[in-house]
């Protein structure tokens, strides 16, 4: 019987160990309403630096912006590709206008390469 429940006992915190060494990498999703189009563009924020140099857009396998039928659309395509929906917040951009972002997230063993992936989710991709 002890040695059943030390058995039980390793177990538990194996199972423990394991849930810690995970952590979680987080995106945001902005979407971008086209002008004269049912579409729409969507901005990534993953921490990359931002400047007016660098592209925050999804690209498709031609290097071009990702069009989505609407921010579900997006959500799902991120969700295709590991991601879970983390939180969505509003932010007020004046008086009469909102827009409500997305925050994804994916779970990463510590020794995996995180930036690697994210990059590769996000251009050029062939979905």
């Amino acid at each position: 019987m002890k040695k059943l429940f030390l058995l039980a006992i390793i177990l538990f915190s194996s199972c423990i160990y394991a849930q810690e060494n995970k952590r979680y990498v987080y995106a945001e999703i902005i979407a971008i309403e086209r002008l004269l189009e049912p579409k729409v563009s969507v901005s990534i924020n993953y921490g990359q630096e931002i400047s007016y140099w660098t592209y925050d857009k999804i690209q498709n396998e031609k290097g071009k912006t990702k069009s989505f039928n609407s921010v579900i659309d997006a959500v799902n395509y991120m969700a295709y590709y590991g991601w879970e929906l983390h939180q969505t917040y509003v932010v007020k951009l004046s008086e009469d206008r909102h827009q409500t972002r997305w925050i994804m997230k994916k779970a990463y063993s510590s020794d995996e390469d995180y930036q690697t992936d994210i990059k590769s989710t996000f251009r050029n991709q062939n979905k």
